[in-house]
């Protein structure tokens, strides 16, 4: 929404004194307010008071094991619990809690405070919160150990990453936008992928890019005792686009979102109950390819661009080799994009089972994992990139350039050390697992079919890559590792936190937990799956 002259608003930052009194804010703010209105008399003029502890950027970590808090959390987080359900705005309005470090990037040397994070609905203001705030902190103040806990709320929501709607004009972003060499001949860890279609806009059939998400990697599975076959890993949430029942509207602010599921479409038994490989349907939900038509149509965006520019340059030095090789090795880089989708390679594979939204493992972790049949000319490999694509931050030297080995459980979380996932938009990043689990809520899914919040993992960024993108939207699906090459898990979502580098952390579903879950697959058959080894 364009701001008009009736948002009209004067952003004071000041400093945040917590001295239970609340209403000297709301008190400054309308004096400020009537003395603005003074001068603007014509308008309307609004006022907006600001800590500035709001607006400076920060810096999370995670909380170390001998702190009290990770001792005491199983007893603290049902407190907590119990305080928001008591609350008739935040019960069915929170939506993620984290316990992290929490600090300010420009104060190398300041302390990080041990802080407790809940994440509530954007429809909800400070009122609403204070309340809830204030017997939050008054219970950690009886407990000696835990007086240097804070305690804070903020806007926002669980973000699953999935790469949303978007018209083919728009331009490509940074260099994981794009492809600017030739289509890889198989698919490896860590590619994106979508649907084998354009979807439309209802209504007005506006031409759309449909939402993507990465190729984590690859998982074997044995059906009654059938010879062990491949199958590509992702998250649910990724494919559900290809699923009949699936529409696009324009929401608040022109944001692009699917529209509300009918009832009893094919669409909405999945999401309830999954679909395994006996599935009736299988046949109709459309197949998949890699690279998506989002990054291919950004791939020929880039080479144009360079054609632009290279011809340009032509105009000042005609004839010139280099420049003319320049532009004779875009043209055919572009030829051979184009060939690789007319001819069909880009053809990656159908679904072969999926989890839904409503399953969880037996500690309450969300199962979001879909499973692809792979077209035999495109099955790729867990083998983890060379060092190089990790720009910001240490690679796992031990794992890089080598396949995945084992399987090893993120329930070992900080004491795993430094750990990694490849992404399909965000690339190559490092982080570590929190001692503390997160509680979280899926608001589009969760309260609609009536499932209870769940219990993930918390990957947390690696404080020394602070500045890059740690995970986005199109980065779900890709899978979390250790650096001597064990798989770990499956990243389906983040969470931003203001002023934090983007989704500097993420939620996973442990690895484990996704081959017990296909184990114990019941539909007359008996399963069995394992990590891909080759």
């Amino acid at each position: 929404m364009t701001p008009s002259e009736d948002d009209r608003t004067f952003l004071v930052h000041a400093q945040w004194e917590d001295d239970g009194d609340i209403t000297r804010w709301f008190n400054a703010a309308k004096v400020l307010r009537d003395l603005f209105h003074g001068h603007f008399t014509t308008t309307t003029v609004k006022v907006e008071l600001l800590g500035w502890q709001l607006v400076r950027p920060r810096k999370i970590a995670i909380v170390e094991a001998a702190h009290p808090l990770v001792a005491a959390w199983p007893v603290v987080k049902a407190e907590i619990h119990r305080i928001i359900e008591h609350s008739p705005a935040l019960s069915d309005a929170w939506h993620t809690i984290d316990v992290l470090r929490i600090g300010f990037k420009s104060e190398e040397y300041s302390p990080m405070s041990v802080t407790i994070s809940i994440t509530v609905d954007w429809s909800l203001n400070f009122e609403h919160w204070i309340s809830p705030e204030y017997d939050i902190v008054s219970y950690l103040s009886t407990h000696g150990s835990l007086d240097d806990v804070c305690v804070s709320f903020e806007r926002g929501e669980l973000d699953l990453n999935a790469f949303p709607l978007q018209s083919p004009s728009r331009p490509a972003g940074g260099p994981h936008e794009y492809i600017a060499g030739d289509y890889p001949v198989r698919v490896p860890m860590g590619s994106d992928f979508g649907p084998e279609k354009y979807f439309t806009l209802s209504p007005g059939g506006e031409l759309l890019n449909g939402p993507t998400g990465t190729i984590g990697g690859y998982i074997e599975v044995q059906v009654q005792n059938r010879p062990w076959e491949k199958f590509a890993v992702t998250n649910y949430h990724c494919i559900r686009h290809a699923i009949p029942g699936w529409s696009t509207i324009e929401g608040p602010n022109k944001a692009l979102m699917c529209a509300k599921v009918p009832d009893k479409s094919m669409l909405h038994v999945l999401d309830l109950n999954g679909a395994g490989p006996n599935y009736a349907g299988l046949q109709q939900i459309l197949p998949f390819e890699s690279p998506s038509r989002r990054k291919h149509n950004f791939s020929l965006q880039f080479h144009d661009d360079e054609i632009n520019q290279i011809t340009a340059a032509l105009q000042d030095s005609p004839g010139n080799p280099q420049i003319m090789t320049a532009l004779s090795d875009h043209q055919e880089a572009k030829a051979r994009k184009l060939a690789y989708f007319d001819q069909g390679r880009h053809h990656f594979g159908k679904l072969f089972l999926c989890s839904g939204f409503g399953t969880r493992s037996k500690n309450n972790g969300r199962i979001d994992i879909a499973l692809l049949r792979v077209d035999h000319q495109k099955m790729g490999s867990n083998m983890v990139p060379h060092q190089s694509a990790w720009k910001d931050s240490q690679p796992p030297l031990t794992a890089c350039g080598q396949m995945l080995v084992a399987i090893d459980s993120c329930n070992r979380q900080a004491a795993l050390g430094r750990t990694f996932k490849i992404g399909s938009r965000s690339g190559a990043t490092t982080g570590c697992f929190s001692h503390i689990k997160s509680d979280v809520k899926m608001k589009e899914w969760d309260p609609q079919y009536g499932f209870p919040y769940s219990t993930e993992y918390c990957f947390v960024a690696d404080p020394l890559g602070f500045g890059r993108v740690f995970q986005t939207h199109g980065d779900s699906g890709a899978f979390n590792f250790t650096t001597v090459g064990k798989w770990l898990g499956v990243s389906f979502g983040g969470n931003g936190k203001h002023n934090v580098s983007d989704q500097a952390l993420g939620y996973v579903t442990d690895a484990q937990d996704v081959i017990d879950w296909i184990n114990n697959l019941k539909d007359g058959k008996t399963y069995k799956a394992r990590l891909a080894t080759f």
